[in-house]
């Protein structure tokens, strides 16, 4: 026998007053009477029935101790010592995903009923029983391997928090099974809204051909909630425009009333109110002019919404800036098409773009000669500048471009094009009557423009320098040059600058960590974000080490900006800004409504004890039948008074 309370023990000084309630004596009157003799008689009678009627008293008394004895047992939760061969191996699987954020009637949070839910199975558990706490978001925690000790159960769920991250249910189910399977009588319980992934019966499948028994406990009953789906900024520098691309959706049971507000650094650009009918989806695609950059912040509000976490989202816009382009070409005469082109291009190229010859290019300094671009039109100078990014055309193939040169084609014809890459967004190279071009045989990189040959324009990245390759010289036939090239020295920018500047993602989900995509100069790079709850940036500096840097403060959504100092021509301190956010964009998070995790039937079974007879087939927790047994006394005693068995 245990007791799992045993501090109610000392609610048996309650016999005390009890029992001297029994044998406190009532003092008698002295009362004047008329005639002492038929008082006498009277009293005689009295004394010869008091042997029984103390008889009649303790039996009162002894009902009413055994009733306190079995209330004073059953407020100590007494309950049958489990026998080794049948103590429970549980692990118990907390959901801490983004959706048990919802905050439900009462004003609490499901997190919080979760939490109130494990707490009330740790400490109704049997005190043999061994449990094991996971909390499971997309990442799985061990927070404590088994143990019998409901304090430190208690305790390990005391410090666990929820998180802005999707569940993966099949990954927590898996691992909560892996190191159940071992164990002599295992059990899983899953505690949560069952809203993100409903488990499907390939996910509870047995280990091997063991079933482990599967409990589900779901808590939450709110459902409606209208969220994010989308939110995305793009530019196009090369008509100086932004695009903004919002996506809502309702996941509610009824129509909705909502705001759709975009701000810039907090300035408000937009406000759309919409109408959305129960489960629609909402795509806004917004035309705006920011060349100044900022952070986007799209926040959707209704009525209702019991999930905040989906309404705010965030995008970056970088801003406008001038391109400095030098052209080198072989004469002063083979230039001038190309000046013609700067002149068409001032709001994108830099003043101090150059067109000049080779001799010219060869008597700059190493500082003149930094560009975001090199067009190397006809020559190609013998001493290239490092990480500049080069536009090659015409000229014969340098040996460190990985391809072949074919044959000379005069009439070259295109057969195919990258339709959607953004160097040749709105060229039709179909109907560019071409100059005579070397097509060439790729061992890597990327056709853009094809003939029947081979690649007539082709994308390398060379080391992390971009090489744009044209088999022939844009500027030989002035006519198509004049229309079609300026746009295509736009799109190479554009290009190149997305290219050069693509350290990061533009979205990572919340609790995602953060690593650039190439390789970063410089030792450290300082970092800027928004913790939770903050209303000011915190800045801190992060390592670098072999060319990465980690970051991991992500759980918050919000923008994050990274400055990445280098070294440049002539010893020169230069910083580039890298920018992205962190939004939660998971439609089995936002999809609130709490739906019951399906298992297969035979997982389905709660484990049973011991079957047979006597003592070992009571169930372990006793109070309820001592609880009863007290009520059932309390019934035998009211009657026995008022029959005038006991008095």
């Amino acid at each position: 026998m245990n007791l799992a309370a045993p501090l109610g023990l000392t609610a048996l000084a309650l016999a005390v007053p009890v029992v001297a309630l029994y044998l406190l004596k009532v003092q008698r009157r002295s009362v004047p009477v008329g005639y002492l003799r038929l008082w006498e008689q009277l009293l005689q009678d009295s004394q010869r029935r008091s042997f029984f009627e103390r008889i009649k008293r303790w039996l009162s008394l002894l009902l009413q101790l055994v009733i306190l004895l079995a209330l004073v047992f059953a407020l100590s939760d007494p309950r049958r010592k489990a026998r080794p061969d049948e103590a429970r191996q549980v692990v118990l699987v907390l959901d801490a995903s983004a959706s048990m954020q919802t905050l439900e009637a009462d004003g609490r949070t499901r997190f919080e009923l979760a939490i109130e839910a494990a707490r009330a199975e740790i400490q109704g558990k049997d005190p043999a029983d061994e449990y094991a706490l996971v909390v499971a978001s997309d990442r799985v925690e061990v927070r404590c391997p088994f143990e019998r000790g409901r304090l430190r159960l208690l305790a390990a769920l005391d410090g666990v928090r929820v998180t802005g991250r999707a569940l993966d249910a099949p990954r927590a189910l898996a691992f909560a099974r892996a190191i159940a399977r071992d164990q002599p009588h295992p059990e899983v319980l899953v505690i949560g809204d069952g809203a993100a992934g409903r488990l499907k019966s390939e996910d509870t499948a047995p280990v091997s051909s063991r079933v482990i028994p599967l409990r589900l406990k779901s808590v939450g009953a709110t459902s409606e909630n209208v969220g994010i789906l989308r939110f995305s900024a793009r530019k196009n520098r090369s008509l100086g425009t932004d695009y903004v691309l919002a996506r809502v959706k309702n996941f509610g049971t009824t129509e909705r009333e909502v705001t759709l507000e975009l701000s810039l650094d907090g300035n408000v650009q937009k406000v759309l109110p919409r109408t959305l009918a129960p489960g629609a989806e909402l795509s806004e695609r917004l035309q705006l002019a920011l060349p100044q950059g900022g952070v986007l912040r799209l926040e959707v509000t209704s009525e209702q919404d019991a999930f905040a976490l989906d309404d705010v989202a965030y995008a970056l816009v970088q801003p406008a800036r001038l391109h400095r382009v030098i052209v080198v070409a072989p004469s002063a005469a083979a230039l001038e098409p190309y000046r013609v082109a700067f002149a068409a291009m001032e709001e994108v190229i830099d003043p101090a773009s150059q067109a000049l010859t080779l001799s010219e290019f060869a008597a700059l300094s190493p500082e003149d000669r930094a560009s975001d671009l090199l067009v190397c039109a006809g020559a190609l100078p013998p001493d290239l500048p490092p990480h500049t990014a080069l536009l090659l055309a015409g000229i014969p193939l340098p040996s460190f471009l990985p391809a072949q040169e074919l044959d000379h084609e005069e009439r070259p014809t295109v057969w195919d094009w990258d339709r959607t890459h953004l160097l040749n967004r709105y060229l039709n190279w179909r109907d560019l009557p071409l100059p005579a071009a070397r097509p060439l045989r790729l061992s890597a990189g990327k056709a853009l423009v094809q003939s029947y040959e081979g690649a007539l324009v082709a994308a390398f990245d060379q080391d992390g320098r971009q090489v744009l390759w044209l088999g022939f010289d844009p500027g030989s036939r002035l006519f198509p040059f004049r229309l079609a090239f300026p746009l295509l020295l736009r799109n190479a920018l554009s290009w190149f600058e997305q290219e050069s500047r693509l350290l990061l993602r533009a979205n990572y989900s919340p609790g995602e960590v953060i690593e650039p995509l190439g390789r970063v100069p410089g030792e450290s790079v300082e970092v800027s974000w928004f913790p939770a709850g903050a209303q000011e940036a915190r800045v801190e500096s992060l390592p670098v080490r072999e060319g990465r840097f980690r970051f991991a403060e992500t759980q918050t959504p919000g923008p994050v900006s990274f400055r990445i100092s280098r070294r440049g021509p002539g010893g020169v301190l230069l910083s580039e800004q890298a920018t992205t956010a962190i939004n939660l964009f998971e439609p089995d998070e936002s999809r609130i409504a709490p739906a019951p995790l399906e298992a297969p039937s035979e997982a389905k079974q709660a484990p049973s004890v011991s079957e047979g007879s006597g003592w070992g087939s009571l169930p372990l927790q006793l109070w309820p039948l001592l609880v009863g047994l007290g009520v059932l006394l309390w019934t035998a005693e009211w009657i026995t008074y008022h029959r005038r068995w006991t008095e």
